[in-house]
């Protein structure tokens, strides 16, 4: 999804072929100890702020703009742009990410605004932290440990925006939503995936 020539040379082979993408969703990030999430802003380097952007936003660009060809004259189509509640949420130590999210965000509505209804849905998708998987159990643990807090302390500081945490079987259940409900969720909708 960051190789710009592979991902161009993989959609002209599936095009040769005559294949058509009904649904297009890139979940990619970056690892937490890559990224190393939970250090404050006056520790991070330009190079360290702007790799969730690359990895998150920029996947997400080179994945919506080459493979929407391979979506064109196809109205049930739809593009659905992950992102993480961190766009709505001021949470500190992770100011990288949060950037990046806004970025998607950003560039879902522009995305949406380009193709317009004629062509695939764009939705953008933010998802609230799922407690059960590796990421968030090592972000939480990283920031955790610079703010001298156990994991549940700092679970304790979050804003939760659901009565229950998020599930990843849920929130592939609300995607797969997003994908099959055009009247519900048209284009340029920003919908958000929250614990219920």
């Amino acid at each position: 999804a960051l190789d710009e020539r592979e991902l161009a040379d993989y959609c002209a082979s599936l095009g040769n072929r005559g294949v058509r993408i009904d649904f297009l969703l890139n979940a990619i990030g970056p690892r937490v100890d890559v990224a190393r999430y939970g250090r404050p802003c006056e520790e991070l380097r330009l190079k360290d702020f702007l790799l969730p952007a690359e990895v998150v936003a920029g996947s997400q660009f080179l994945t919506a703009s080459r493979c929407r060809p391979l979506m064109r004259g196809n109205r049930s189509s739809v593009i659905v742009l992950l992102t993480a509640s961190l766009g709505r949420s001021a949470i500190p130590l992770i100011a990288d990410r949060t950037a990046a999210c806004d970025a998607v965000q950003g560039f879902a509505r522009v995305l949406a605004a380009e193709i317009g209804p004629p062509g695939p849905r764009v939705v953008c998708a933010r998802v609230d932290a799922i407690p059960g998987t590796r990421t968030i159990q090592e972000t939480m643990a990283a920031n955790a440990r610079t703010m001298r807090m156990s994991v549940g302390e700092f679970a304790t500081t979050l804003p939760g925006q659901g009565t229950a945490p998020l599930t990843l079987q849920q929130a592939g259940r609300e995607i797969a939503d997003i994908a099959f409900d055009p009247d519900m969720w048209p284009t340029g909708s920003l919908v958000d995936i929250v614990g219920r």
